[in-house]
C-alpha cells in the first residue's frame, strides 16, 4: 500500500489517495512442485418458508381491498375453484418450494492445481482451476442450470544474461454457464 508522494510520482493524480499494489505468485528456484486442492460441498436447505395457499391469499387480498374501500379483485367462484383445484391451469395454486420444483440438495466443486519450480536462469509458475456448481431448481429449462469454469494462469521469468532478463505472463479463462431466463 502506497500512501505517500511516491504513489503520486508513480501513478499521477490517480495515486493521490493511495495505491494498492497486488503482485501475483511467481516461480522460485526449487525442484518441480505440484500441489492439488479439491473442495466439494453439498448444500441442503434447512427449511423453507411457509406461505398461504392461493385461495387463502385471494380471500385476504379481497379483505384488504374492502378495508381500503376498493372493489374486490377475485370473485367467490374464483376462490372456490382455486381451493378445490377444479382446473389447475385456470385456477393455479403452485407451491414453488415443493419437490416438483426443487432438488433436495445442490453441490459445488472446485479443483486448484499449482505447478512451480525453476533454476538460476528460469523460474515458472502455473495455476489451473476448475469449478462446477449446479442449481437447486429442477423445473423446466431451469433443470439445466449450472456453472462451469476453467482458468489457467502462467508465468515464466528468464535471466538471459547478467544484465538482460525477460518474463512472460498468460491468462486464459473459459466459462460455460446456463441459466434459465424468464
Amino acid at each position: 500500500i502506497l500512501k505517500d508522494a511516491g504513489s503520486v510520482a508513480l501513478y499521477g493524480s490517480a495515486g493521490s489517495r493511495g495505491v494498492v499494489l497486488i503482485t501475483t505468485k511467481r516461480g522460485q528456484k526449487k525442484p518441480l512442485g505440484v500441489d492439488f486442492r479439491l473442495n466439494t460441498g453439498i448444500f441442503v436447505p434447512k427449511s423453507y418458508p411457509t406461505y398461504l395457499n392461493a385461495a387463502e391469499y385471494m380471500g385476504l387480498y379481497n379483505e384488504a381491498l374492502r378495508n381500503d374501500g376498493l372493489t374486490e379483485k377475485y370473485t367467490e367462484e374464483e376462490i372456490y375453484n382455486t381451493a378445490n383445484g377444479t382446473n389447475p391451469y385456470r385456477y393455479p395454486d403452485l407451491n414453488l418450494y415443493s419437490s416438483d420444483f426443487l432438488r433436495k440438495f445442490s453441490y459445488k466443486s472446485d479443483l486448484t492445481t499449482e505447478i512451480s519450480g525453476g533454476t538460476d536462469r528460469t523460474k515458472y509458475y502455473t495455476n489451473v482451476g476448475l469449478s462446477y456448481n449446479n442449481n437447486i431448481l429442477k423445473y423446466g429449462v431451469a433443470d439445466k442450470n449450472n456453472d462451469f469454469s476453467l482458468n489457467v494462469r502462467s508465468n515464466v521469468d528468464m535471466k538471459l544474461t547478467d544484465w538482460l532478463s525477460a518474463s512472460t505472463d498468460a491468462v486464459a479463462i473459459m466459462t460455460d454457464q446456463y441459466y434459465a431466463r424468464g
